[in-house]
């Protein structure tokens, strides 16, 4: 986060990206044949951070709802706002939070 807030050296054009996150299960493991094998990573839990970031808002970072939920929710982190999106190969639209800073643990030190 502090990293997207810092900005960017004068001179250089500013570059902007959307950051996807989701939490869940999913399965890493090698895929293939004899001739050609691949380590992968696939699932749901794989897809669809892709899916959120190309819905998500240039500079920002979005997370799943399962994401918020698993890190804590609003104890570990600061959030502009929440949209829903439809996505591809989910039929109930998928609920994303605009993330905007993440909070110290009780007694950390930053």
């Amino acid at each position: 986060m502090r990293i997207l807030k810092s900005g960017h050296p004068e001179g250089v054009p500013p570059f902007k990206l959307s950051i996807g996150i989701n939490y869940g299960p999913a399965i890493a493991r090698y895929i293939g044949s004899h001739e050609r094998m691949d380590y992968s990573v696939i699932g749901d839990a794989v897809n669809t951070p892709s899916r959120i970031e190309s819905n998500g808002i240039p500079g920002k970072v979005a997370i799943s709802e399962s994401t918020f939920h698993a890190i804590g929710g609003d104890k570990y982190l600061k959030y502009s706002g929440t949209r829903e999106i439809t996505v591809k190969g989910k039929s109930a639209p998928l609920k994303i939070y605009i993330v905007e800073d993440v909070l110290p643990l009780a007694g950390s030190v930053i």
